[in-house]
Protein backbone atom coordinates (compact mmCIF):
# COMPACT_ATOMS: atom_id res chain seq x y z
CA UNK A 1 0.00 0.00 0.00
CA UNK A 2 1.59 3.30 -1.06
CA UNK A 3 1.70 6.46 1.10
CA UNK A 4 -1.32 8.22 -0.40
CA UNK A 5 -3.43 5.07 -0.32
CA UNK A 6 -2.45 4.54 3.31
CA UNK A 7 -3.50 8.09 4.26
CA UNK A 8 -6.80 7.64 2.44
CA UNK A 9 -7.36 4.37 4.27
CA UNK A 10 -6.59 5.89 7.65
CA UNK A 11 -9.03 8.77 7.10
CA UNK A 12 -11.85 6.78 5.52
CA UNK A 13 -11.33 3.32 6.91
CA UNK A 14 -12.95 1.62 9.89
CA UNK A 15 -10.47 2.97 12.46
CA UNK A 16 -12.48 6.10 13.34
CA UNK A 17 -10.59 6.77 16.55
CA UNK A 18 -7.34 7.17 14.63
CA UNK A 19 -9.16 9.30 12.10
CA UNK A 20 -10.36 11.72 14.79
CA UNK A 21 -6.91 11.84 16.38
CA UNK A 22 -5.37 12.84 13.06
CA UNK A 23 -8.07 15.44 12.36
CA UNK A 24 -7.75 16.78 15.89
CA UNK A 25 -4.01 17.09 15.47
CA UNK A 26 -4.41 18.98 12.22
CA UNK A 27 -6.91 21.32 13.90
CA UNK A 28 -4.60 22.01 16.83
CA UNK A 29 -1.74 22.66 14.40
CA UNK A 30 -3.83 25.22 12.51
CA UNK A 31 -4.90 26.95 15.74
CA UNK A 32 -1.26 27.22 16.82
CA UNK A 33 -0.32 28.75 13.44
CA UNK A 34 -3.15 31.33 13.74
CA UNK A 35 -2.11 32.26 17.31
CA UNK A 36 1.49 32.74 16.17
CA UNK A 37 0.34 35.03 13.31
CA UNK A 38 -1.80 37.12 15.70
CA UNK A 39 1.04 37.43 18.23
CA UNK A 40 3.49 38.52 15.54
CA UNK A 41 1.05 41.13 14.22
CA UNK A 42 0.31 42.38 17.74
CA UNK A 43 4.00 42.58 18.53
CA UNK A 44 4.59 44.56 15.36
CA UNK A 45 1.79 46.95 16.28
CA UNK A 46 3.20 47.45 19.78
CA UNK A 47 6.65 48.07 18.39
CA UNK A 48 5.16 50.65 16.03
CA UNK A 49 3.43 52.36 18.97
CA UNK A 50 6.69 52.36 20.89
CA UNK A 51 8.49 53.90 17.94
CA UNK A 52 5.90 56.68 17.72
CA UNK A 53 6.35 57.46 21.44
CA UNK A 54 10.17 57.60 21.40
CA UNK A 55 11.07 61.04 22.78
CA UNK A 56 13.19 63.52 20.87
CA UNK A 57 16.74 64.10 22.07
CA UNK A 58 15.70 67.29 23.84
CA UNK A 59 12.93 65.40 25.66
CA UNK A 60 15.11 62.65 27.13
CA UNK A 61 15.63 62.79 30.87
CA UNK A 62 12.64 65.08 31.49
CA UNK A 63 9.67 64.18 33.66
CA UNK A 64 6.22 63.88 32.03
CA UNK A 65 5.25 67.14 33.77
CA UNK A 66 8.29 68.92 32.30
CA UNK A 67 7.34 67.60 28.86
CA UNK A 68 3.81 68.92 29.40
CA UNK A 69 5.26 72.36 30.20
CA UNK A 70 6.99 72.44 26.81
CA UNK A 71 3.91 71.58 24.74
CA UNK A 72 1.90 74.07 22.74
CA UNK A 73 -1.29 74.44 24.76
CA UNK A 74 -4.24 76.68 25.50
CA UNK A 75 -6.41 77.50 28.51
CA UNK A 76 -9.97 78.67 29.10
CA UNK A 77 -10.26 81.47 31.65
CA UNK A 78 -13.75 82.18 32.94
CA UNK A 79 -12.69 83.78 36.24
CA UNK A 80 -9.43 85.01 37.76
CA UNK A 81 -9.55 86.41 41.30
CA UNK A 82 -5.95 87.59 41.07
CA UNK A 83 -4.60 88.71 37.70
CA UNK A 84 -0.96 88.60 38.83
CA UNK A 85 -1.45 85.00 39.94
CA UNK A 86 -3.03 84.17 36.57
CA UNK A 87 -0.22 85.75 34.54
CA UNK A 88 2.46 83.94 36.55
CA UNK A 89 0.65 80.65 36.00
CA UNK A 90 0.30 81.22 32.24
CA UNK A 91 3.96 82.17 31.86
CA UNK A 92 5.35 79.39 34.06
CA UNK A 93 3.20 76.75 32.35
CA UNK A 94 4.08 78.17 28.94
CA UNK A 95 0.55 78.57 27.61
CA UNK A 96 0.46 79.80 24.02
CA UNK A 97 -3.05 81.25 24.07
CA UNK A 98 -6.05 81.74 26.34
CA UNK A 99 -9.77 81.96 25.70
CA UNK A 100 -10.84 84.83 27.93
CA UNK A 101 -14.53 85.18 28.74
CA UNK A 102 -15.58 88.79 28.08
CA UNK A 103 -19.35 88.71 27.81
CA UNK A 104 -22.72 87.11 27.12
CA UNK A 105 -25.12 88.59 24.55
CA UNK A 106 -28.04 87.97 26.92
CA UNK A 107 -26.54 90.07 29.73
CA UNK A 108 -23.94 92.27 28.05
CA UNK A 109 -25.50 93.15 24.68
CA UNK A 110 -25.34 96.93 25.06
CA UNK A 111 -21.74 96.85 26.28
CA UNK A 112 -20.56 94.46 23.56
CA UNK A 113 -22.19 96.49 20.78
CA UNK A 114 -20.16 99.47 22.03
CA UNK A 115 -16.99 97.36 21.94
CA UNK A 116 -16.82 97.05 25.73
CA UNK A 117 -15.83 93.86 27.56
CA UNK A 118 -17.18 92.30 30.72
CA UNK A 119 -14.22 91.79 33.10
CA UNK A 120 -14.24 88.33 34.74
CA UNK A 121 -11.53 89.18 37.28
CA UNK A 122 -9.91 91.92 39.33
CA UNK A 123 -8.49 93.74 36.30
CA UNK A 124 -10.31 95.37 33.40
CA UNK A 125 -10.35 92.85 30.54
CA UNK A 126 -8.64 95.10 28.00
CA UNK A 127 -5.80 95.81 30.42
CA UNK A 128 -5.37 92.09 31.07
CA UNK A 129 -5.23 91.41 27.33
CA UNK A 130 -2.52 94.04 26.92
CA UNK A 131 -0.44 92.48 29.71
CA UNK A 132 -0.85 89.00 28.21
CA UNK A 133 0.21 90.16 24.76
CA UNK A 134 3.32 91.72 26.32
CA UNK A 135 4.12 88.20 27.59
CA UNK A 136 3.63 86.79 24.05
CA UNK A 137 0.44 85.00 25.07
CA UNK A 138 -2.25 85.16 22.39
CA UNK A 139 -5.82 85.90 23.40
CA UNK A 140 -9.19 85.00 21.93
CA UNK A 141 -11.94 86.97 23.70
CA UNK A 142 -14.80 84.52 24.32
CA UNK A 143 -18.52 85.29 24.20
CA UNK A 144 -21.70 83.23 24.12
CA UNK A 145 -25.30 84.10 23.22
CA UNK A 146 -27.58 83.05 26.08
CA UNK A 147 -27.37 80.97 29.22
CA UNK A 148 -29.67 78.34 27.66
CA UNK A 149 -27.92 76.77 24.62
CA UNK A 150 -31.03 76.67 22.41
CA UNK A 151 -32.01 80.28 23.09
CA UNK A 152 -30.88 82.18 20.00
CA UNK A 153 -32.52 85.48 20.96
CA UNK A 154 -30.50 88.40 19.55
CA UNK A 155 -28.35 86.12 17.39
CA UNK A 156 -28.89 88.69 14.62
CA UNK A 157 -27.04 91.22 16.80
CA UNK A 158 -23.84 89.16 16.92
CA UNK A 159 -22.39 90.42 13.60
CA UNK A 160 -22.87 93.95 14.94
CA UNK A 161 -20.89 92.92 18.03
CA UNK A 162 -18.20 91.40 15.80
CA UNK A 163 -17.95 94.69 13.89
CA UNK A 164 -17.54 96.64 17.13
CA UNK A 165 -14.93 94.24 18.50
CA UNK A 166 -13.04 94.41 15.20
CA UNK A 167 -12.34 98.05 16.08
CA UNK A 168 -11.08 96.95 19.50
CA UNK A 169 -8.88 94.36 17.79
CA UNK A 170 -7.04 97.14 15.95
CA UNK A 171 -5.84 98.35 19.34
CA UNK A 172 -5.36 95.05 21.18
CA UNK A 173 -4.25 92.77 18.32
CA UNK A 174 -6.03 89.73 19.75
CA UNK A 175 -6.16 86.62 17.55
CA UNK A 176 -9.87 86.03 16.91
CA UNK A 177 -13.33 86.28 18.45
CA UNK A 178 -14.17 82.98 20.14
CA UNK A 179 -17.80 81.79 20.25
CA UNK A 180 -18.78 79.26 22.91
CA UNK A 181 -22.12 78.40 21.29
CA UNK A 182 -23.40 74.81 21.28
CA UNK A 183 -27.12 74.50 20.36
CA UNK A 184 -28.60 71.12 21.16
CA UNK A 185 -31.28 71.06 18.50
CA UNK A 186 -31.04 71.07 14.71
CA UNK A 187 -33.37 74.04 14.28
CA UNK A 188 -30.59 76.48 15.19
CA UNK A 189 -27.82 75.00 13.04
CA UNK A 190 -28.54 77.22 10.03
CA UNK A 191 -28.62 80.33 12.24
CA UNK A 192 -25.28 79.33 13.76
CA UNK A 193 -23.61 79.05 10.36
CA UNK A 194 -25.02 82.42 9.30
CA UNK A 195 -23.83 84.01 12.55
CA UNK A 196 -20.29 82.78 11.92
CA UNK A 197 -20.32 83.75 8.26
CA UNK A 198 -21.66 87.26 8.88
CA UNK A 199 -19.33 87.88 11.83
CA UNK A 200 -16.36 86.70 9.79
CA UNK A 201 -16.87 89.64 7.44
CA UNK A 202 -15.42 91.83 10.20
CA UNK A 203 -13.17 89.63 12.33
CA UNK A 204 -11.54 86.19 12.44
CA UNK A 205 -13.89 83.68 14.02
CA UNK A 206 -13.17 80.81 16.41
CA UNK A 207 -15.86 78.17 17.02
CA UNK A 208 -16.71 75.48 19.55
CA UNK A 209 -17.71 72.09 18.11
CA UNK A 210 -19.94 69.52 19.78
CA UNK A 211 -18.64 65.94 19.43
CA UNK A 212 -22.05 64.88 18.07
CA UNK A 213 -21.51 67.18 15.08
CA UNK A 214 -18.52 65.08 13.96
CA UNK A 215 -21.01 62.43 12.82
CA UNK A 216 -23.89 64.70 11.80
CA UNK A 217 -24.20 64.39 8.04
CA UNK A 218 -25.09 67.56 6.16
CA UNK A 219 -27.36 65.49 3.94
CA UNK A 220 -29.60 64.86 6.98
CA UNK A 221 -29.99 68.56 7.78
CA UNK A 222 -31.54 69.97 4.59
CA UNK A 223 -35.06 70.06 6.07
CA UNK A 224 -33.81 72.28 8.90
CA UNK A 225 -32.61 75.01 6.50
CA UNK A 226 -35.20 77.69 5.70
CA UNK A 227 -33.29 78.70 2.58
CA UNK A 228 -32.55 76.08 -0.07
CA UNK A 229 -30.02 78.41 -1.66
CA UNK A 230 -28.15 78.79 1.63
CA UNK A 231 -28.11 75.02 2.13
CA UNK A 232 -26.60 74.60 -1.35
CA UNK A 233 -23.59 76.64 -0.22
CA UNK A 234 -22.61 73.60 1.83
CA UNK A 235 -23.45 70.90 -0.70
CA UNK A 236 -19.84 69.71 -0.77
CA UNK A 237 -19.65 69.39 3.03
CA UNK A 238 -19.81 65.87 4.37
CA UNK A 239 -20.56 66.71 8.01
CA UNK A 240 -21.83 69.71 9.95
CA UNK A 241 -18.30 70.21 11.26
CA UNK A 242 -17.12 70.56 7.64
CA UNK A 243 -19.72 73.31 7.22
CA UNK A 244 -18.54 75.15 10.34
CA UNK A 245 -14.92 74.92 9.23
CA UNK A 246 -15.79 76.56 5.91
CA UNK A 247 -17.12 79.68 7.67
CA UNK A 248 -14.61 79.96 10.57
CA UNK A 249 -10.87 80.30 11.02
CA UNK A 250 -10.32 78.27 14.20
CA UNK A 251 -12.23 75.54 16.02
CA UNK A 252 -12.07 73.58 19.23
CA UNK A 253 -13.80 70.24 19.68
CA UNK A 254 -15.20 69.75 23.17
CA UNK A 255 -13.97 66.17 23.54
CA UNK A 256 -15.53 65.56 26.93
CA UNK A 257 -15.85 61.93 27.95
CA UNK A 258 -15.37 59.50 30.81
CA UNK A 259 -12.65 57.53 29.04
CA UNK A 260 -9.54 58.20 26.99
CA UNK A 261 -10.68 55.72 24.33
CA UNK A 262 -13.83 57.76 23.68
CA UNK A 263 -11.83 60.98 23.53
CA UNK A 264 -9.43 59.36 21.05
CA UNK A 265 -12.41 58.36 18.92
CA UNK A 266 -13.58 61.99 18.87
CA UNK A 267 -10.13 63.29 18.03
CA UNK A 268 -9.51 60.80 15.22
CA UNK A 269 -12.73 61.92 13.52
CA UNK A 270 -11.85 65.56 14.16
CA UNK A 271 -8.39 65.03 12.66
CA UNK A 272 -9.86 63.43 9.54
CA UNK A 273 -12.24 66.36 9.01
CA UNK A 274 -9.74 69.12 9.69
CA UNK A 275 -7.35 67.68 7.08
CA UNK A 276 -9.99 68.58 4.48
CA UNK A 277 -9.61 72.25 5.48
CA UNK A 278 -5.98 73.20 5.09
CA UNK A 279 -6.36 76.84 6.14
CA UNK A 280 -8.36 76.01 9.27
CA UNK A 281 -6.58 75.71 12.65
CA UNK A 282 -8.12 73.02 14.87
CA UNK A 283 -7.56 72.32 18.57
CA UNK A 284 -8.97 69.66 20.94
CA UNK A 285 -10.24 70.22 24.45
CA UNK A 286 -9.00 67.32 26.56
CA UNK A 287 -11.00 67.58 29.77
CA UNK A 288 -13.05 64.53 30.70
CA UNK A 289 -16.55 64.90 32.12
CA UNK A 290 -16.46 66.20 35.70
CA UNK A 291 -17.05 63.55 38.33
CA UNK A 292 -19.01 64.07 41.54
CA UNK A 293 -17.82 67.26 43.16
CA UNK A 294 -16.71 68.79 39.86
CA UNK A 295 -13.32 67.10 39.71
CA UNK A 296 -11.58 67.47 36.34
CA UNK A 297 -9.44 65.18 34.24
CA UNK A 298 -6.27 65.39 36.23
CA UNK A 299 -7.73 64.91 39.69
CA UNK A 300 -9.58 61.82 38.51
CA UNK A 301 -6.46 60.32 36.95
CA UNK A 302 -3.98 61.61 39.48
CA UNK A 303 -3.07 58.09 40.53
CA UNK A 304 -1.41 57.82 37.12
CA UNK A 305 -0.40 61.41 36.42
CA UNK A 306 2.59 60.39 34.29
CA UNK A 307 0.23 58.62 31.91
CA UNK A 308 -2.01 61.66 31.70
CA UNK A 309 0.82 64.07 30.94
CA UNK A 310 2.33 61.70 28.34
CA UNK A 311 -1.10 61.44 26.72
CA UNK A 312 -1.46 65.23 26.73
CA UNK A 313 1.98 65.63 25.11
CA UNK A 314 1.20 63.13 22.34
CA UNK A 315 -2.14 64.80 21.56
CA UNK A 316 -0.48 68.22 21.51
CA UNK A 317 1.98 66.98 18.90
CA UNK A 318 -0.78 65.53 16.74
CA UNK A 319 -2.84 68.72 16.72
CA UNK A 320 -2.07 72.40 16.82
CA UNK A 321 -1.73 72.16 20.58
CA UNK A 322 -4.33 71.02 23.11
CA UNK A 323 -6.69 72.94 25.37
CA UNK A 324 -7.44 72.70 29.08
CA UNK A 325 -10.78 73.73 30.51
CA UNK A 326 -10.39 75.72 32.80
CA UNK A 327 -7.86 77.85 34.80
CA UNK A 328 -9.21 77.75 38.38
CA UNK A 329 -10.05 74.04 38.27
CA UNK A 330 -6.74 73.10 36.66
CA UNK A 331 -4.65 75.03 39.20
CA UNK A 332 -6.57 73.48 42.11
CA UNK A 333 -6.08 69.97 40.70
CA UNK A 334 -2.36 70.49 40.28
CA UNK A 335 -1.60 72.18 43.56
CA UNK A 336 -4.51 71.31 45.88
CA UNK A 337 -5.22 74.99 46.53
CA UNK A 338 -8.19 77.08 45.47
CA UNK A 339 -7.29 80.30 43.70
CA UNK A 340 -8.40 83.35 45.67
CA UNK A 341 -7.40 87.00 45.65
CA UNK A 342 -5.16 86.36 48.66
CA UNK A 343 -3.85 82.87 47.87
CA UNK A 344 -0.11 82.37 47.53
CA UNK A 345 1.24 81.27 44.19
CA UNK A 346 2.79 77.83 43.74
CA UNK A 347 4.71 76.39 40.79
CA UNK A 348 6.36 73.03 40.25
CA UNK A 349 5.57 69.35 39.99
CA UNK A 350 1.94 68.53 40.96
CA UNK A 351 1.20 67.93 44.62
CA UNK A 352 -0.42 64.83 46.07
CA UNK A 353 -3.71 66.01 47.59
Amino acid sequence: MDFYTNIKYQLSGPNRKRKYIILGGVGIFLVIIIIIIICVASSGSKEKDKEEDIPDEEEKGKTPFELYLNTKKYLYVWNYPNYEHLIKFLVDHKFSKIFLYVGCVEWDLNKLIKGEFHSPGNLEAKELIKKLLEKNIEVEPCIYINDKPNNFTNVDKVPEIAKALAEVQKELKFTALHFDVEPQNNENLEALLKMYEESRKYIKVSAILKPAWLNKKMSSLESYFTSADYYKKFKDCETYVDAIMTVTDYSDVMAYSDTYSTINNFLEKYDTIRKRHSSHIAKPVLELNPAAGGDSTFSRYKEDQDYFFNYFVNISKKFDGATIHQYEVWYKDLYCDKVTSESSYYFGEPKKC
